[in-house]
């Protein structure tokens, strides 16, 4: 990570999910997370003071938990019953919910610093 505090992003990250730390391994996670946060802002990073510098890293930190509840939602897990049936098991659909809401508002806090632009638009017919 070039611009934000990788282990306080991580630290974020494990407090949020849950994981232990030694249980995870994929750190370009996080620099994918870095580099969706800047490319939303309306300033740049070297220009960024400390209070938004840590809004930008709770943002990065929410965006990889988005992004890493969308792996294991997308990624079969194959399960077999005492039958011996073998089906793909998914993430529960309120868990991508809550990691959405979770993004939307780490946006809506760098929207309302003033550093970046709302993450999703709202269009207004004439």
């Amino acid at each position: 990570m070039e611009y934000l505090n990788y282990d306080r992003v991580k630290a974020r990250f494990l407090s949020v999910t849950g994981m232990p730390a030694d249980e995870f391994t994929e750190g370009s996670i996080f620099d994918n997370a870095e580099q969706f946060v800047l490319s939303h802002l309306s300033k740049p990073p070297e220009e960024l003071d400390r209070r938004e510098l840590k809004l930008c890293e709770y943002a990065a930190a929410a965006v990889a938990v988005y992004d890493h509840c969308m792996i294991l939602r997308l990624t079969d897990r194959p399960v077999m019953s005492e039958t011996g049936k073998v089906t793909a098991q998914r993430e529960q659909k309120d868990i991508m919910q809550a990691a959405a809401e979770l993004r939307r508002e780490a946006f809506g806090q760098l929207t309302a610093a003033g550093i970046a632009a709302p993450l999703e638009f709202a269009f207004i017919e004439v």
